[in-house]
């Protein structure tokens, strides 16, 4: 991996040139000292500056005199004060050498460590974003003690693979004392051996070997950061009782970590746009399937890709090209099978290398979910009993949870029976507890808002948006205002939302509806027309009928409003979700009016349900 050239803060750049941030704000203005803004026209812009730049001003800052310096130096008082100096030094660094040992020993406040970056006994597992973060963190809290001084992040990282001793790197970065060792994971558990070594003697004082859960992690780490302390000063930091003051903004949810140590290696990485590690196009595509809009899924297949060019054999890129091939289908940009039959592959692919990684249970369910909600193809009950097959070996994933939550709330939407409801509730609450911010939380939000728990899926979908403003995300929030009522919220954020052509034909439908809800007539037909000009075909919508009943019949206008709904639910897909859709029906304000129509009544009749 290539040493990390840029200093993105004031903060890193004062700690490349051991100065405090005063002085590098007076070196740019009055020096002239190389710092790039993101927004040349605003002094108030983020900064960065490049190393190179640095050491290059560093290096014509002390070929060439500052100033008044030269001249300073040249006035022949100042020359014999100066003589004069320079012999009281020497004489007196001569009797300190005659009286004291040449190797004094230094005190407490200037003893420094440097923290090596940890190394990974697993590297085909390409995971050098655990080790990177893991050596980032510890280096972090050990600063927080504010004990030791501790070598900066960007000098050690300059050592990242490097072939030399230990004790030859901490003697090039000053250090008194080096830490380092291996960290790896397998699964929920990992492995860490560190070693602490003295430079002047090369006496490793200290080594311990740690296995445990990863959910200890942060704990074991907070451990080691008292532990060195203690060997190095003989005592325990002051703050020992409250690890929350060493970990501060950190969480002990170790998938929380994992996914922040995955976001800062992208960031890190980011200037390395000609690498050979598949680890960093894997993880790229990762950051941009996860952000559900097209353009962004098509890149991460590129990344994808190019990490399978590299690595053949990497499982996990084969199961993240597979989960792109679906969003195809699940978000209605090309609703082809083609698409899912590749995904199916992929899936397979991944398994024939890793058998039991728990994306395996959760893709293969998501694909036969789609192939029976938008195909007919009757794979629920295969979809089903793959997700529990996968809850049962990983109870706490949160995807398995999830896409289980989906399988009871299709089941629900297909029988009607409220157990079903509940289950998918219960199962999509634990997926939300474990991953807040994953955009397949969506499910949750429609179970809540029909459960009328609007407050508590607006939360949600506010937390997802936590990662990234999603267009679909901020259209359901939309259509939350819409179904409790707040029609001038509702209005406001479609007005606002900067959405693809999908979304905005669907933000034309909620303005028809809520015109037809206000007795805007006029302005919910105009509506339609621009709907029918600006459509790319009929049926564009799954939901198309269902919206355009809700506007006729909130237009008084009935038996336009049954024709379309009677279309709607012939629909064998529709039929699938019959019971959700009826609970659509019920929060929706335009139907109202014909509820307790014989009509609508036989209309919407199936099995037992009461609206």
């Amino acid at each position: 991996m290539n040493e990390k050239n840029v200093l993105d803060s004031w903060k890193e750049i004062s700690e490349y040139l051991s100065k405090d941030i005063r002085t590098c704000h007076r070196w740019e203005k009055r020096l002239g000292l190389p710092i790039h803004r993101y927004d040349e026209s605003s002094s108030r812009s983020k900064v960065f500056a490049y190393k190179h730049e640095i050491d290059e001003w560093l290096q014509k800052k002390a070929q060439k005199d500052i100033p008044g310096w030269k001249a300073f130096l040249q006035k022949k008082d100042v020359r014999i004060i100066l003589s004069a100096a320079a012999a009281v030094i020497l004489i007196s660094l001569g009797f300190y050498r005659f009286n004291h040992n040449p190797q004094a020993v230094p005190s407490y406040e200037n003893l420094s460590l440097a923290v090596l970056p940890f190394g990974n006994p697993n590297p085909a597992q390409h995971e050098d974003y655990f080790t990177e973060g893991f050596t980032e963190g510890l280096i972090t809290s050990l600063t927080r003690l504010n004990t030791l001084k501790i070598i900066p992040l960007s000098s050690v990282f300059q050592y990242r693979n490097s072939k030399k001793p230990p004790y030859e790197i901490g003697r090039e970065l000053g250090a008194h004392y080096i830490l380092y060792g291996n960290v790896s994971r397998d699964r929920d558990k990992f492995s860490l051996l560190v070693q602490l070594t003295r430079i002047e003697d090369q006496n490793k004082i200290w080594n311990q070997k740690y296995e445990d859960a990863l959910d200890n992690l942060l704990r074991i780490r907070d451990s080691i950061c008292f532990q060195i302390h203690e060997k190095i000063l003989n005592k325990r930091p002051e703050k020992q009782a409250s690890s929350a003051d060493v970990l501060v903004l950190e969480t002990m949810d170790f998938k929380a970590l994992e996914n922040f140590y995955i976001g800062n290696f992208i960031k890190n990485q980011s200037l390395n746009k000609e690498s050979n590690d598949p680890f960093y196009f894997y993880h790229n595509g990762k950051h941009y399937s996860g952000k559900w809009d097209k353009s962004s899924n098509e890149l991460a297949i590129t990344y994808f890709e190019k990490a399978l060019a590299l690595d053949p054999h990497f499982a996990q890129a084969y199961l993240g090209l597979a989960e792109c091939y679906t969003h195809y289908v699940n978000m209605h940009w090309q609703k082809e099978k083609f698409w899912l039959d590749e995904a199916e592959k992929r899936v397979e692919k991944a398994y024939s290398l890793i058998p039991d990684l728990p994306e395996y249970y959760s893709l293969l369910a998501r694909i036969y979910l789609l192939r029976d909600t938008c195909f007919g193809e009757d794979t629920r009950p295969d979809a089903f009993e793959i997700a529990m097959e996968g809850q049962k070996k990983y109870p706490y994933s949160s995807r398995i949870n999830s896409i289980l939550g989906e399988c009871y709330f299709l089941r629900f939407g297909e029988e009607g029976n409220e157990e079903d409801l509940n289950q998918a509730l219960k199962y999509k609450e634990k997926a939300f507890e474990w991953n807040g911010q994953d955009p397949a939380n969506i499910t949750l939000v429609e179970i809540l808002m029909l459960n009328r728990e609007f407050n508590r899926a607006l939360d949600v979908c506010n937390l997802i948006n936590l990662s990234g403003q999603f267009p679909l995300v901020n259209t359901l929030i939309a259509e939350i205002c819409y179904y409790n009522c707040d029609l001038q919220q509702s209005r406001r954020i479609f007005k606002t939302s900067d959405s693809p052509l999908s979304h905005y034909l669907n933000a034309l439908f909620f303005k028809a509806m809520m015109d037809a809800q206000e007795g805007r007539r006029d302005d919910a037909l105009d509506t339609v027309r621009q709907i029918e000009i600006t459509s790319p075909g009929t049926n564009c919508f799954i939901e198309q009928d269902l919206y355009m009943a809700s506007i006729y019949m909130g237009l008084g206008e009935k038996d336009l409003g049954y024709n379309h709904l009677e279309n709607f639910f012939e629909s064998p897909l529709n039929q699938k979700r019959f019971y959700i859709y009826r609970k659509y029906i019920d929060l929706d304000k335009n139907f109202d009016a014909v509820k307790s129509e014989k009509r609508f009544l036989t209309l919407i009749k199936r099995k037992e349900y009461k609206l």
